[in-house]
């Protein structure tokens, strides 16, 4: 396991503001990152779910992932979720990170097809040696459909660069054996409810979407595409 790079504080699970034509609004999207900096927020989960990161194409992800880390020029962690349905697209974007001088790099499990564990042991495997960060597993049952068995993670757990996961599910249960079977692990919080509980379990917190209500862009954002 991965322990030179420590996660701790708030990591905004940063929204995507389009425009009326369903682009980038660079405009309140940079508001929104200044605002958060402002309150003191440790870095940003770029991509994710409340992101939208998966309706949105292979350039539109690159040219977001770039702004934020332009806009927040060093002063927030940034970690960037690579998930895609496509190995490829996942490498691509993990690429992409990286040159985008990203801190992290974390992924969702292929899904849609219904792949068993091995195969998707072999796909974090196989993109942990492709990039030069280190990577936060994503368990998100909600979305994807499914959840990560804990003995595939306690597996990938002892790969040398992966950091931890990102467990964002209310099964805290499962998230109290990973810290107990990989000792040192980072479990990053994903649900705003199980936000004190993941905090007395020495959860890394990650406020979700709903931390917008408190460090908001001075302006009304854009709904995401999924409301347009």
């Amino acid at each position: 396991m991965y322990t030179e790079k420590k996660l701790n504080g708030i990591y905004v699970a940063l929204i995507t503001p389009f425009d009326k034509n369903g682009k980038l609004d660079s405009e309140r999207a940079r508001a929104l990152i200044e605002r958060h900096i402002e309150v003191g927020i440790n870095g940003f989960f770029v991509c994710g779910s409340s992101g939208e990161g998966y309706l949105q194409s292979l350039d539109e992800r690159r040219e977001y992932m770039q702004f934020v880390a332009d806009v927040s020029a060093k002063r927030a962690t940034l970690i960037a979720q690579v998930g895609a349905l496509t190995s490829q697209d996942a490498w691509t974007l993990a690429e992409y990170a990286a040159a985008s001088e990203y801190d992290v790099i974390s992924s969702t499990p292929p899904f849609y097809y219904r792949y068993s564990s091995v195969e998707l042991v072999e796909y974090y495997k196989d993109l942990a040696s492709r990039s030069s960060l280190p990577l936060l597993l994503y368990n998100a049952p909600h979305t994807t459909g499914f959840s990560l068995s804990l003995d595939a993670q306690i597996e990938l757990l002892s790969l040398p660069t992966v950091i931890g996961s990102k467990h964002t599910s209310p099964d805290l249960f499962s998230a109290e054996r990973l810290i107990r079977g990989v000792p040192g692990t980072q479990i990053i919080n994903g649900p705003d409810e199980a936000l004190v509980a993941g905090l007395s379990m020495a959860h890394s917190p990650i406020a979700n979407a709903r931390f917008h209500q408190v460090a908001y862009s001075p302006e009304p954002v854009l709904p995401g595409r999924q409301k347009i």
